[in-house]
Formats: C-alpha cells, structure tokens, sequence
C-alpha cells in the first residue's frame, strides 16, 4: 500500500475482514455489522508502532529478530523497519 504495489490487500481472521487500500484501512467485524471503521494510513501506522513495543517485549528479541529476517527472506527485501525496532 504505502509503497505503491498493490492497490487492494484483504486479511480475513480473528473475526474481522480488513482492507488494506492506498486511501486507507476499513475493518469489518464479521459477526456484529455495527463494528466496522475506517482508518487513514498514519493512523494505522501510528497505533501499530505504538503498540509494537508490547508486543516485542513479549515475543523477546529473538524471536523478534528470527521474525523480521523470515520476514526479509520472503519478501527479498530489507524490512522498512530495520534499524528501528530490530
């Protein structure tokens, strides 16, 4: 999205349908119709680096580490983040 590959990625999981587009996500709970949002990139950006010390903490440096080069290896790339949380 933000790096201008693809116009549209879908995520179904966790009881959500996410859609990931350059305007933006949308989240759609798919159980309960009222629980749905729309959220600009910054946004998601910002809550997800907010909310990734959390998580590696939880994880540990290795597996964060271990992840990020998996990570790497698929896509054949440096991560955006490298040098910043890993």
């Amino acid at each position: 999205m933000v790096s201008g590959r693809e116009e549209v990625r879908v995520w179904d999981g966790e009881g959500f349908l996410v859609r990931f587009g350059r305007s933006g996500v949308s989240m759609q709970n798919n159980f309960l119709e009222h629980q749905r949002g729309e959220y600009t990139l910054d946004e998601v950006r910002e809550a997800a680096e907010s909310y990734w010390p959390f998580l590696a903490d939880i994880a540990g440096p290795e597996q964060v580490s271990k992840e990020f080069t998996r990570w790497e290896q698929k896509w054949e790339r440096s991560h955006p983040y490298r040098g910043r949380f890993f």
